[in-house]
């Protein structure tokens, strides 16, 4: 979507799992000329330098990107106006980008503390679960439980403390296994 209307927050997002361990991940925003890359014990980086999550802790001074998605599902469209109405008065703030795996990198670079998605795919996460753990983040499911890359929701954070936090937080929504369709 952002590809389409011209927001230069897209990308390329490409990442290697073997089983269910994450291994390699390449993010690469091609209008803001961004290289994120990071490899299992070996850190993460943008553009060559290393990167670190920022260390953030305190909810009421955590930044959070939260998305909306495409889904016009009735039951998801609740979930998130609900998790975006709790999380508000209690956040520094709330921003929507539009794109999964470059809000967990702005994670791994310390831009940003939490993000969390309902109904995203292992393609928008499967490259920034490694580029977020290997800056010292943190990467969950939703609930707070292990992240399963094929159940469609994220958590990732700053800490684990903050992503605990806000799992707590969060109303739940689990997505259908196939997808969800604009309507």
């Amino acid at each position: 979507m952002n590809f389409v209307h011209s927001l230069p927050y897209t990308c390329v997002s490409v990442g290697l799992w073997a089983g269910k361990e994450a291994l390699v991940g390449i993010i690469f925003n091609p209008v803001l000329d961004q290289m994120f890359t990071a490899k299992k014990g070996q850190g993460a980086y943008l553009n060559g330098e290393r990167i670190r999550v920022s260390g953030q802790k305190d909810l009421n001074q955590a930044l959070i990107f939260a998305e909306m998605g495409t889904s016009r599902d009735p039951e998801k469209v609740k979930t998130v106006l609900t998790n975006l109405t709790t999380l508000m008065p209690r956040a520094h703030g709330i921003r929507a980008m539009g794109s999964c795996a470059l809000n967990m990198a702005m994670v791994a670079l310390g831009g940003a503390d939490v993000v969390f998605e309902f109904g995203i795919h292992a393609w928008d996460t499967a490259a920034a679960a490694v580029v977020v753990a290997e800056a010292g983040g943190v990467v969950l499911d939703t609930a707070g439980g292990p992240f399963d890359l094929m159940r469609r929701r994220v958590l990732c954070a700053s800490s684990p403390e903050l992503a605990q936090e806000v799992a707590g937080l969060l109303t739940q929504y689990q997505p259908t296994p196939d997808g969800d369709l604009m309507g």
